[in-house]
């Protein structure tokens, strides 16, 4: 389990691995714990969290570009379709994305951008006006996501928390496993003790945990 300072942040701006945290490192080490506690040919993980959290979009952005930084070909995915963030941190635009393509019956490939970190891609969650739900069509992600493993060696999806609405539960069974991110004076032990019986009911991996302090 490893430990972090919240950042403290005014305003979405570009992202950078030297900004905010003192963390470059510390997240470079998350990174390594990830890699060790996956299986073998593991490639598609889920980050989501008890409770909701400002910090999650944030934490999953900078965990995308460590990957990536280690030469890995990385698909970040807003897929907190209800309430996107990705697409501030790495200012991109956000009208078309991942609701856009489910919707209209598309391939992923048609919205996903390149960020200015060499190597990490992202789908962005699009303008979503209809209900969340008609989004959320299992059968039509498992053909996704076994289509974006093919031309990606990691793809990380950012979602809201587990236990909130059905979207990430629906997700996480096409995932390999899952990052949970939790905060020591925010997240209920209670909620976080349910959230990982979720998680293990769905014979899912926790990879890793990543509990923010302060």
């Amino acid at each position: 389990m490893f430990k972090s300072k919240k950042p403290s942040v005014k305003r979405m701006q570009k992202l950078r691995l030297s900004d905010y945290w003192k963390s470059t490192e510390q997240i470079r080490m998350i990174r390594a714990h990830i890699e060790q506690e996956m299986a073998e040919g593991s490639k598609c993980l889920m980050v989501t969290s008890p409770e909701e959290s400002k910090d999650r979009s944030l934490i999953v952005s900078k965990l995308s570009m460590a990957f990536a930084e280690q030469g890995k070909k990385v698909l970040l995915v807003d897929a907190n379709v209800r309430s996107p963030s990705l697409h501030y941190w790495f200012q991109v635009d956000n009208l078309y994305g991942w609701t856009t393509a489910l919707l209209m019956n598309q391939t992923p490939d048609l919205y996903i951008q390149d960020t200015f970190q060499p190597r990490l891609s992202l789908l962005t969650a699009g303008h979503l006006t209809q209900k969340p739900s008609r989004v959320w069509i299992s059968d039509k992600i498992k053909e996704w996501v076994q289509e974006m493993r093919q031309d990606f060696d990691l793809i990380l999806f950012e979602t809201p928390p587990l236990l909130s609405v059905a979207d990430p539960q629906i997700l996480m069974n096409h995932c390999d496993g899952v990052i949970l991110v939790a905060c020591s004076n925010q997240s209920k032990r209670e909620e976080i003790a349910l959230t990982k019986h979720t998680i293990d009911r769905a014979n899912k991996p926790t990879v890793g945990v990543i509990l923010q302090t302060g």
